[in-house]
This record gives C-alpha cells, sequence and structure tokens, in this order.
C-alpha cells in the first residue's frame, strides 16, 4: 500500500496565517518500506504550507518518521510561504533506507519562500537510519539542521542557527 498526506496540527495549510501555536505532541509513522512510500508530508506544526506564514510556533515533540517530507515545524514550504520566529528543540529520527528530506525546521523548501529568525537545537537520531549506498539501487537522504533539502532556486534564510547534535 501507498503512505500519502499530510501530518502534523495542521496537515496543509493554503492561503492563511498560523501564528503562536505549539506542539509537543510525538508524531510517529514507521512504514519504511520506502519503494511503497509515496508523498507524505509531515510537520510538527504543518504538513505541507503554500502561499502562507507560520510565526511565533514552537515544537517541542519528537518525531519518528518514515516520510517523503519532514520538518521539525513544516514538512514542505512552497509558494511564497514564510517561516518566521519558529523553534523546533525536539528529537528527529528518520526511519528507512533514506528516500527523505528531513530538516531540523522545515524538510524541503522551494523558491520564493524565507525561513526567518528560527533556530533548530533538538536531536537528530540516525540510529535507526538504514541508508546503504549499493548500485544500481538508488539510496538517498538530506537532513540538515534548518533544511533538509532545497528543490530549486534561491530562497532567503535569514538569522538562523542549530546546534550540530547528531546520534
Amino acid at each position: 500500500y501507498f503512505t500519502n498526506g499530510f501530518y502534523g496540527m495542521i496537515g496543509y495549510a493554503k492561503d492563511t496565517t498560523i501564528e503562536y501555536c505549539h506542539s509537543r505532541g510525538t508524531l510517529i509513522n514507521t512504514m519504511v518500506n520506502n519503494d511503497q512510500m509515496s508523498s507524505m508530508y509531515a510537520g510538527g506544526i504543518v504538513g505541507y504550507c503554500m502561499n502562507s506564514v507560520v510565526q511565533y510556533c514552537s515544537n517541542t515533540g519528537d518525531m519518528t518518521l518514515a516520510a517523503t517530507y519532514g520538518g521539525g515545524i513544516v514538512g514542505s514550504l512552497s509558494a511564497n510561504s514564510t517561516i518566521n520566529n519558529c523553534y523546533n528543540i525536539g528529537k528527529l529520527t528518520p526511519l528507512g533506507k533514506g528516500i527523505t528530506d528531513i530538516g531540523g525546521i522545515v524538510g524541503y523548501i522551494y523558491d520564493g519562500v524565507a525561513v526567518k529568525n528560527c533556530y533548530f537545537s533538538g536531536l537528530i537520531d540516525l540510529s535507526q537510519y538504514t541508508a546503504t549506498i549499493t548500485p544500481p539501487a538508488v539510496s538517498y537522504s538530506r537532513l540538515g539542521g534548518i533544511a533538509g533539502q532545497v528543490g530549486n532556486g534561491t530562497p532567503a534564510f535569514e538569522n538562523n542557527y542549530f546546534t550540530e547534535t547528531e546520534h
């Protein structure tokens, strides 16, 4: 079967402003058969964010993810969206073979968006991460303290920081 969808306090946000939200719950998706994985967006606050603003939000909950796109605040940020003055101190545990984009603030980010005044001081726990590179198989992952993957273009990053804690 395929795992599809949008997960978070808010699964999908379009043309909206999300302010002063705090998530402390645990988010777990343990499906690790990457051959069956489809598009899954998971965030501590928003799974997928389009033409929206997420500001003054925080996540302290742990996330265990076999998701395509996962972030402590937003799973994927697109189309003129902004994350501003947010933080994540929760633990991120990517699972599976590595076909994921996981970031302390946002998993996947597009051109024309901005991440400003944010920080990640949680932990990226690689103890359950099983990616190996064995040709001809494609196995990859993009993990980052602020963003896991920049899809294209040059999004704006201003005044962000993260601690380099990895397990």
